[in-house]
């Protein structure tokens, strides 16, 4: 199936290709990251880890470049999401609307990995889903 994408995309924008798997490669990592501020228990918890930023906006454009880095902050450092994030998203020329979308879209298949994984588990352990 994502063979199919990387097909079709490379149909529509050659180019872009590359772009996406340059980017791909380059937020690659596992997580969650993020800092708990002001010590506490959960100060134990925190972790820097990588911090990722577009490096290929002229060929991405902006609009995706922005998408891009959003998806990556809401998957790995979630706990770390303000609203200069949001802004962000505005001044690359997102509407409210399509922000909202996006941030649905990434926070739905973050839980159907978890899902996925955790169903795996259970199989792995031998009980029924």
């Amino acid at each position: 199936m994502i063979v199919d994408v990387i097909d079709h995309l490379a149909g529509i924008a050659p180019g872009l290709v590359a772009a996406v798997e340059a980017e791909i490669e380059a937020g690659h990592t596992t997580g969650p990251y993020g800092v708990y501020p002001g010590g506490g228990v959960l100060a134990a918890e925190s972790d820097e880890g990588l911090r990722y930023r577009v490096t290929g906006v002229p060929e991405l454009g902006e609009r995706l470049a922005a998408a891009f880095e959003h998806a990556h902050l809401l998957v790995f450092r979630p706990r770390e999401a303000r609203q200069d994030d949001l802004d962000a998203l505005a001044r690359a020329g997102w509407s409210a609307t399509g922000i909202v979308t996006l941030s649905q879209l990434v926070a739905f298949l973050s839980f159907q990995v978890r899902l996925v994984t955790g169903l795996r588990l259970l199989n792995q352990e031998g009980l029924a889903a």
